[in-house]
């Protein structure tokens, strides 16, 4: 704290706010971006909830709301960012600019005085920080948490409603239970980056305080997980894909996996060649192309997989009509011979059986 607050002093006794004062607000500018970040994830739980809750289709909620999903982060960003700039309170902090007084541990409001020097910009930041910041976000994870809880207590009912028509079937069962859990650890998983990136923050605000200090550690878990979030709901859209090709391509090591389900969720991979691959076509080949460290190579793998596959039903089709052909071939003996020899070699040979030949 002492050594942020010195730097601070040195960094004002060199002119540097003026000097720096536009490039800093542009960049907390930007970074209260977080809050329509935070607001777009609420968006999507809530077209979670309308489709399986309310039952409604895609097409309503692309129709009725979903110009309004799109501009409301948008408005969240921007008129939080412009209250801060409206109370000179976008200012340098330890590693980025936020809101914050300057100096950095100044007796603003809402904090104790003693000890502290006056501020000379951003005397509101901590009520601030609280009113356009963590407010705000943590009220939109509430918001997301009670959403995807309802969700599951949906899917819960409506599992209940089907056992009723499927009587005690054990099977059937065993499924609803399986489709429940999934539901469940998928919503806790969404949940999860909202919690491991904001909780940190939370907990340094309200230590700095009630003690007037802020320590390292809190302040370098702050730095890794802030930025992180992006990063983490990545790796919590792709989980699904990931179990997917996990369960069905048991022959695949892991490296592999991880490949194809980043190369599928980055739109790299078409989806006509992943069915094939997730239905079981190809398996020997897969398992050799996880040894292989050259992208190009398995690629050229995969495709050669894929028409593989495709002349091999080609070949199954062109069969199956050559033998639709040879029963359609045979004829109806409209002939009448007194011989019986004739008679059976005519029965014969409407069965495709040449008697010339077994003789």
């Amino acid at each position: 704290m002492a050594h942020a607050t010195r730097c601070t002093r040195s960094m004002e006794s060199k002119g540097w706010y003026w000097d720096r004062d536009a490039t800093c607000t542009t960049q907390a500018f930007f970074g209260q971006a977080v809050v329509g970040t935070v607001t777009y994830n609420a968006v999507l739980a809530g077209q979670y909830f309308m489709i399986v809750n309310l039952k409604m289709s895609e097409r309503t909620i692309a129709k009725k709301y979903e110009k309004v999903m799109h501009i409301l982060p948008f408005l969240m960003w921007i008129v939080t960012a412009i209250i801060g700039i409206s109370f000179d309170a976008l200012n340098p902090t330890f590693f980025n600019c936020w809101i914050t007084p300057v100096p950095i541990n100044c007796a603003a409001a809402g904090e104790i005085p003693e000890g502290r020097p006056p501020c000379d910009r951003g005397y509101y930041a901590p009520i601030l920080q609280w009113a356009i910041f963590y407010g705000p976000i943590w009220a939109l994870i509430i918001i997301v948490t009670i959403i995807m809880a309802s969700v599951y207590v949906s899917v819960r009912k409506l599992e209940k409603a089907n056992a009723k028509y499927t009587g005690s079937q054990t099977t059937t069962r065993k499924e609803s239970a399986k489709r429940s859990r999934m539901v469940a650890k998928q919503g806790l998983w969404y949940l999860l980056p909202f919690y491991a990136t904001w909780v940190f923050p939370v907990v340094t605000e309200i230590t700095e305080m009630v003690t007037a200090q802020y320590y390292n550690p809190m302040v370098i878990l702050v730095a890794f997980f802030l930025p992180f979030q992006g990063a983490l709901n990545f790796i919590i859209y792709m989980r699904p894909r990931f179990i997917k090709y996990r369960k069905k391509q048991q022959s695949w090591n892991m490296c592999y996996i991880i490949y194809r389900t980043v190369r599928k969720s980055l739109c790299c991979i078409r989806k006509d060649e992943d069915d094939m691959f997730v239905s079981g076509v190809g398996g020997t080949t897969s398992a050799s192309l996880a040894s292989r460290t050259s992208q190009q190579e398995g690629d050229q793998a995969d495709r050669e997989s894929v028409v593989a596959e495709y002349n091999r039903r080609v070949s199954m089709e062109e069969s199956e009509t050559k033998n639709d052909d040879v029963v359609q071939q045979r004829r109806k003996s409209s002939v009448t011979f007194s011989d019986g020899d004739v008679n059976v070699e005519e029965e014969k040979m409407e069965e495709g059986v040449d008697l010339d030949m077994q003789a």
